[in-house]
């Protein structure tokens, strides 16, 4: 006999978890975002200057560094949050790690976006086929 997963058990029972940990949750992020809000206030006043000014290249340069540190940010806040509520580390005082956790996160999040992409794809060309020949 199979047992089944208790659907709404488990989603009260992850909302509770998530209600128990918001300060925590907090405090893994708002190093991050205090980053992502000083970083072009610091480059304003070490002199460098705005890409948008100067062509597409420096943009794609600035944007390209950006989302490279937001995918960081995430992958060390969701290395910190699973560990926090699904391993109860919660001896860890630690706000900001970037360790190889980090880039495992960083890696399977790739992997499952290039997955769910292709599945997507997989599936939306043979639908656009069917539909556009109506």
């Amino acid at each position: 006999m199979e047992s089944k997963l208790p659907v709404l058990a488990t989603i009260v029972a992850a909302v509770h978890l998530c209600r128990e940990h918001v300060l925590y949750a907090l405090k893994i992020m708002a190093p991050w975002f205090l980053i992502f809000l000083i970083t072009p206030y610091l480059f304003a006043s070490v002199g460098i200057d705005n890409p948008a000014e100067h062509g597409s290249a420096g943009i794609q340069f600035w944007e390209a560094l950006s989302a490279l540190v937001y995918i960081i940010a995430w992958g060390s806040i969701a290395v910190l949050w699973h560990w926090r509520v699904l391993r109860d580390d919660s001896y860890s005082r630690k706000a900001v790690i970037f360790d190889q956790r980090v880039w495992y996160y960083i890696l399977r999040g790739i992997l499952i976006g290039i997955i769910v992409g292709g599945t997507a794809l997989l599936l939306a060309v043979p639908f656009i086929f069917i539909v556009s020949s109506f």
